[in-house]
């Protein structure tokens, strides 16, 4: 999935850039306030200013815009002495400008493992909150953000299809052969469906023993040969479990609404091959009618 540069973080970039703009430009102005000020005790807060991108920059881009900060604020005092030496009010001596680099430095330094770190961090915790646990596979909230991203390509003309698994008596399995027994059953099911599904594609554990595949640019015979390779699959590799699969496959129509509609079509064929005696694939039967947004289907 994408998102959109556009919006409040294209408002929040510019007003970055502003802020950096403007801190830059106070120091070498400032040495132009006569001479001596910008080496006077009062002055020395004059310095300060470079180090606003060191801090904007690192905290956004981690380690390489805390790179770009240093630059920029090296680049400031560089414009400053310059600056002083032409209009005859020198600002610092070369010892001076070397401790200040080697000050920047240190903030640069320390601000790029900060940022760093609470990216991490932060994406560490994005991956627990969407992910199953006991799978490692994407949960239901993370199928449900992927699929709302689908269905508005879908509305867009693009096919897309979705398929629901269900394992055949799974209860069974948990109470014969144990709950460890039952996990590993799991287990296998995630290894089989990463196996068998395209990296532009998801699969999700979206209840106990209920997965769900959504299929970008796929028709419904994609979809059923999709979920006829997935069943002959795990039926061989938990042969020893005894353990089979029934699939419900629906295919988005464009204006049929929502994704609800959608799963709603494969869950009732999902239903169909379960009264069918399970472990074999259905594709959904209903058309879901047209409609128009905020009008019910005649």
């Amino acid at each position: 999935m994408t998102t959109s540069n556009s919006g409040p973080r294209a408002g929040a970039s510019k007003h970055l850039g502003a802020a950096v703009a403007v801190a830059l430009l106070l120091t070498p102005l400032a040495a132009l306030l006569g001479p001596g000020v910008a080496s006077s005790p009062a002055g020395m807060l004059l310095w300060t200013p470079p180090l606003v991108p060191i801090f904007l920059l690192g905290l956004h881009r981690g380690w390489v815009g805390a790179a770009h900060g240093l630059a920029l604020a090296l680049g400031a005092v560089a414009l400053a002495g310059v600056t002083g030496a032409l209009s005859g009010s020198p600002v610092a001596d070369i010892a001076g400008l070397l401790g200040l680099a080697g000050a920047y430095g240190v903030v640069a330094l320390g601000t790029g493992f900060v940022s760093e770190h609470l990216h991490e961090a932060r994406l560490a915790a994005e991956e627990v909150a969407l992910t199953d646990e006991l799978t490692g596979l994407p949960n239901r909230r993370h199928a449900e953000i992927f699929l709302d991203a689908a269905v508005a390509s879908a509305e867009r003309g693009i096919p897309m299809t979705v398929v629901l698994f269900d394992l055949d008596h799974f209860k069974r399995v948990n109470d014969t052969l144990g709950h460890q027994a039952g996990d590993d059953a799991l287990r296998i099911v995630a290894d089989v469906l990463r196996s068998c599904t395209r990296k532009s594609n998801l699969s999700a554990r979206i209840g106990g023993e209920e997965f769900l595949v959504i299929l970008s640019n796929c028709n419904l015979h994609g979809g059923m040969i999709f979920a006829e390779r997935f069943r002959t699959v795990l039926k061989e590799r938990a042969q020893a479990l005894g353990l089979t699969v029934s699939a419900g496959v629906a295919t988005f129509q464009p204006g049929c609404g929502s994704r609800e509609a959608l799963i709603a079509a494969a869950d009732e064929a999902l239903y169909e091959a379960k009264a069918s005696g399970r472990d074999c694939v259905r594709a959904s039967s209903t058309l879901i009618a047209p409609i128009r947004r905020g009008v019910a289907a005649a």
